[in-house]
């Protein structure tokens, strides 16, 4: 499977690329999506979905490995050779899930830091750091939508996704207006 990769995955310790073409799927579509009906990964891809925190291997013709990662980004579990038609809960402090080649995540990984980075330009030339794992709630969106974050202290309601994307595809959507003459 040739993927359209833009991050790699790094240990924040000691800086080694666990996942050299790493796919972030961070919208619904991509994520349900997944890896369902495709090839099977390289040894140095990988894909992290989130939020997530449980996946399934449903019309999928081959084993992954799949590591659970907290909002922080440290490895929570790694759960070697999940094989097709499968299901995988993670903890209730699971935030995202990295799905890797089956044999590619060590076990060792567990409590593990690791990040999201952009590759190095030049061969042998360190990475440029990235951020750290994005939320499919974006604030700043919602808020130029007249919606308010979860995170917003003004805000006395809870946030509602349903409302902010129904929000979003009323913006996205062109304007129509009927006029009489």
């Amino acid at each position: 499977m040739t993927m359209n990769a833009r991050h790699q995955l790094i240990d924040v310790e000691t800086g080694e690329v666990i996942i050299a073409k790493l796919q972030v799927a961070d919208t619904f579509w991509r994520r349900f999506r997944g890896l369902q009906f495709r090839r099977p990964l390289a040894p140095d891809e990988g894909l992290l979905l989130t939020p997530c925190r449980s996946i399934h291997t449903h019309w999928m013709r081959f084993s992954i490995d799949a590591a659970m990662l907290d909002r922080q980004g440290v490895v929570l579990n790694v759960v070697n050779r999940v094989r097709p038609w499968r299901w995988v809960r993670g903890s209730a402090e699971t935030h995202s899930i990295l799905e890797a080649a089956s044999g590619q995540l060590a076990p060792q990984l567990v409590g593990s830091r690791v990040r999201i980075a952009e590759p190095a330009i030049a061969p042998g030339a360190p990475a440029a750091s990235g951020s750290v794992f994005r939320s499919l709630e974006r604030p700043g969106l919602v808020r130029r939508l007249g919606g308010r974050g979860a995170n917003d202290r003004n805000n006395n309601q809870p946030f509602d996704e349903r409302k902010a994307m129904v929000r979003v595809c009323q913006a996205a959507a062109p304007h129509r207006s009927h006029h009489i003459s």
